[in-house]
């Protein structure tokens, strides 16, 4: 188990992801939402800077936006994957700034009904790879945890590559909501069995104007509708690393599971795959 660092504030994400259709390019439509300041009113938006300032030097002011460096990102699963009947992923990547840094989800998955990923985030510092299950700021679900995986071992199961541009905007211009939009244009991800699949995303997140779960889902319904009303996309109810979930799980179900079952064994205590 690796050595703590720092343990970080858990956090409420509430979250809906869109992939485009055969019609949509997500690159046409990052850059439409660049410069559709009264439509996505981003803080570059005249009503956002001082009034005071030329129109000269106002036009020079771009949309504020991030581009992460590439991230590669390591899921891990218990032997009899009992983290994916209960919703819980644990994911680590290395840093620049410290080694590790974990981030276990816990929570609700999108449905039909709801198009919401739900979840709370308990992000953490690491001195090295390999989960720690103590480095969660819950004491409840400290010992849910304690309690489903005591005995367990976990396995470097699935990687994904990936690089974000993300940008927040405030929704008809009211500065008391905030949204964070985010392009996934690159979304890779690999499980240890060789499955590989690319699904490259839009997410939209609420960080900030919901006095509740209900006002929430209103705004994200709102937002969604706008989208999907602009832009050729179609949601999508699972979390990033679900297609490889899925493949691991089939294949250690499969009537081939023996030869399975041995790879899957055989990945306990090993480099991550990809090193090999």
């Amino acid at each position: 188990m690796s050595q703590i660092i720092k343990i970080e504030p858990k956090y409420h994400e509430r979250e809906r992801k869109y992939v485009p259709t055969k019609k949509g390019k997500l690159s046409a439509i990052l850059k439409h939402v660049l410069n559709a300041q009264n439509e996505f009113v981003t803080p570059n938006h005249p009503d956002f800077i001082p009034q005071d300032l030329p129109k000269k030097v106002a036009a020079h002011i771009i949309t504020p936006r991030e581009i992460t460096v590439m991230r590669e990102r390591v899921y891990y699963l218990d032997e009899e994957l009992k983290a994916i009947k209960a919703d819980i992923e644990i994911r680590q990547e290395a840093k620049s700034k410290y080694p590790v840094k974990q981030t276990i989800k816990t929570g609700m998955a999108a449905s039909d009904d709801d198009h919401t990923l739900d979840r709370i985030e308990f992000p953490s510092k690491l001195h090295d790879f390999g989960p720690n299950l103590l480095a969660v700021d819950c004491r409840k679900t400290k010992g849910l945890l304690k309690k489903l995986f005591e005995h367990s071992t976990f396995i470097p199961a699935l990687r994904m590559v990936s690089q974000r541009t993300r940008l927040t905007y405030h929704p008809d211009g009211d500065p008391n909501i905030q949204i964070e939009m985010a392009f996934d244009l690159l979304l890779w991800g690999q499980t240890a069995f060789g499955f590989k699949w690319q699904e490259p995303k839009i997410e939209i997140e609420l960080v900030k104007g919901a006095e509740d779960d209900k006002q929430a889902r209103h705004i994200l319904d709102r937002e969604e509708s706008r989208l999907l009303a602009s832009f050729p996309l179609e949601s999508v109810l699972h979390s990033n690393p679900t297609p490889g979930f899925i493949d691991i799980q089939e294949r250690l179900a499969s009537p081939k599971r023996t030869n399975n079952a041995k790879k899957w064994q055989s990945l306990k205590g090993q480099p991550f795959f990809w090193m090999k």
